[in-house]
């Protein structure tokens, strides 16, 4: 069926008078996907296999609005569902996703859910995602998507891959402009974004040791680090003390760490706050790793 309905499709594509009739028809389809009632029918039916192909070009000349139409069906499909965002990138849909992100295409936002839901999905997807720079194409969406939702939502599907494939994807992530860009997140991040950021990056600091070892040579951002210590939510500030301590315990050189960044009476400060209990018994930690492991100030 797929083969045969992609035959037809590049058969009507190359005939001005069918292109109102395939978009319609994909309109039609799409617009069957926005009922959750239809949609295993629909992936039953081979929607994939049918409507993936229609998005091919071998001129590099796209049809927005079949491309509309499709990646739009391709969302409504992909919700909540592992195994159709499965059918889907077996399909071929990634590089399509990549192109609609990149192109700043009218169906972005589309593209942009479904893709960071893939990383969450499976092996075989992040292999496929894999084979298609994913964790570098992540990395973009952090640097350049200019709504602040999709690089939370983007570390977040890194996230999830590192613990999954650790070994591949920190690989990447220490690469020194890939680390940048997650730190310069870190470092810009604000309130509710910010204790998101905070959230996904103990996680992935807890699963990655060499994650750990490159953020504690950075000096910005063990710094961004001290200065945060401070803020009003307790949670986030034990989760920074969490952080710093994974830091500190890992670090080649934690004397030197200590001397560098004046870390001792700050966290003493912090063990002797009577208001965030968290907070005060994280820093008591902390306190402890530095007296066993390079004592006040590094003396």
């Amino acid at each position: 069926m797929a083969a045969i309905a992609d035959i037809a499709a590049k058969a009507m594509l190359q005939q001005p008078q069918f292109h109102a009739l395939m978009v319609t028809l994909l309109t039609i389809i799409k617009n069957i996907s926005m009922e959750p009632s239809t949609l295993e029918q629909l992936a039953q039916c081979m929607a994939f296999q049918t409507l993936v192909p229609v998005l091919n070009s071998e001129n590099g000349n796209y049809d927005k609005d079949m491309e509309s139409q499709v990646i739009q069906c391709m969302f409504y499909l992909c919700r909540i569902s592992r195994k159709r965002q499965e059918r889907a990138a077996t399909a071929g849909l990634v590089p399509h996703l990549q192109r609609c992100i990149n192109e700043d295409s009218q169906v972005q936002q589309f593209a942009l859910e479904i893709i960071c839901d893939l990383a969450h999905t499976s092996a075989p997807v992040r292999d496929i995602l894999w084979q298609h720079d994913c964790v570098e194409f992540y990395m973009s969406i952090i640097s350049h998507a200019r709504d602040k939702h999709w690089h939370v939502t983007a570390l977040r599907s890194l996230s999830a891959w590192l613990l999954n494939d650790t070994e591949r994807v920190e690989s990447r992530l220490v690469a020194p402009n890939a680390l940048a860009q997650v730190i310069s997140l870190f470092c810009t991040a604000q309130q509710a974004d910010f204790e998101k950021v905070v959230e996904e990056l103990h996680t992935m600091m807890q699963k990655s040791m060499l994650l750990v070892k490159a953020f504690g040579v950075s000096e910005v951002f063990v710094q961004e680090v001290k200065a945060r210590l401070h803020y009003p939510k307790a949670m986030v500030g034990k989760t920074l003390l969490a952080m710093l301590r994974l830091i500190y315990r890992n670090h080649p050189k934690p004397r030197e760490l200590d001397r560098r960044f004046n870390l001792y009476p700050t966290v003493v400060k912090l063990a002797r706050n009577n208001a965030q209990v968290l907070v005060a018994e994280m820093a008591t930690l902390l306190l402890q790793d530095i007296d066993e492991l390079g004592g006040k100030y590094g003396v």
